[in-house]
């Protein structure tokens, strides 16, 4: 499952562009407005999943994320990258309702954004392979 604000959605795009797993994941955008998620309209990944769209303040959208999340029958791994607050209930939901441990949790591609300098570091590695008959 990822999950994605519009400050990551750069990021979010160059994963599923690069995805290899042969179960497509949960897809979750989010933004304070839908012209924000215009970035996703014409993408050459949409082919792997539909996407959840999350359009609501911050104060709310870690709710909407969850209800989204609620509905998934099977999570394998998670990347919330979403602004701290949401974040923070979002993981806590999954470490304690749905069980997932904090590796699965860890991004796996790693970069540290700086408001002024912008990318600073960046590592990639793979997202993890799940079986096919998983989602």
């Amino acid at each position: 499952m990822l999950i994605a604000n519009e400050t990551v959605y750069p990021t979010l795009a160059g994963v599923l562009e690069n995805l290899s797993n042969p179960i497509a994941p949960h897809i979750i955008i989010i933004s304070e407005s839908a012209d924000e998620q215009a970035y996703f309209e014409d993408n050459a990944f949409s082919h792997l999943a539909p996407l959840h769209e999350v359009i609501y303040s911050p104060q709310t959208q870690a709710f909407e994320v969850l209800e989204i999340i609620k509905q998934f029958e099977q999570i394998d791994f998670a990347w919330p990258a979403l602004e701290a607050d949401s974040a923070k209930k979002i993981r806590h939901y999954l470490r304690n309702e749905r069980q997932i441990i904090g590796k699965i949790m860890t991004l796996k591609l790693i970069g540290f954004w700086h408001p002024r300098r912008g990318l600073l570091k960046q590592r990639r590695k793979a997202l993890p392979v799940m079986e096919e008959n998983r989602q």
